[in-house]
């Protein structure tokens, strides 16, 4: 009698078309950020600094001038890229599978990761590089200075700086944070899973439900 081995060379494999994709992660942030294009090395903008004040007056008042600031702001245009290596004899041979696109699939969502990541971090931690577009945390500790790179919460105004012993996050701290969004309210809160678990328990704590909305 053969062994396994030696029958299982008299027959082919059955291959399911397409690969798992066992590295699954949602992309909510992109469905909401409107892209267009740009041309030049770097995109300025301005920041609001003060803003003017107002006075009231009665007759034959002189009327005070009085002019808000704002400085301008800079973040260069980099680039992102993948390169992936598909042997064009595998395409033609292969009767089950694409190969090629297969590796673009793949390529086409190692950069959606990554570009995720660098949207909020980049050039603010040891996981991103000075070749990477200023992330959301650069940006908007910038709005303290120009020279500012990181958001501490006791000297940046952007920062509802929480309790200093045990930095707990509250459902009020939440609601400080919310009401600091000006003028309306935030399209969405944007938090880890960590930080959302924390919320959902905060809420069913204080008896408002599931929390399964968050």
């Amino acid at each position: 009698m053969q062994t396994l081995t030696q029958y299982e060379y008299l027959d082919r494999d059955m291959i399911l078309k397409g690969v798992c994709e066992w590295i699954v992660k949602e992309s909510p942030m992109l469905a909401k950020l409107p892209f267009f294009g740009v041309q030049g090395n770097s995109y300025k903008y301005n920041v609001e600094l003060t803003l003017p004040s107002a006075s009231w007056l009665t007759v034959g008042d002189q009327i005070s001038e009085s002019t808000g600031t704002f400085e301008p702001r800079t973040t260069d245009i980099y680039t992102m890229i993948a390169n992936a290596y598909t042997d064009k004899s595998k395409i033609a041979l292969n009767a089950t599978q694409d190969p090629e696109t297969v590796d673009v699939t793949m390529a086409a969502k190692a950069m959606a990761h990554e570009f995720e990541k660098t949207l909020i971090i980049g050039q603010t931690s040891v996981d991103s590089n000075a070749k990477q577009f200023k992330g959301l945390l650069r940006i908007i500790a910038e709005f303290e200075s120009s020279t500012t790179t990181d958001l501490d919460g006791v000297n940046n105004s952007q920062v509802i700086v929480a309790n200093e012993t045990s930095g707990a996050l509250t459902t009020i701290l939440m609601d400080e944070l919310i009401d600091a969004v000006k003028p309306g309210k935030p399209d969405f809160l944007l938090m880890s899973r960590h930080a959302r678990r924390k919320l959902n328990a905060l809420q069913r704590a204080s008896g408002g439900g599931s929390g399964a909305g968050l």
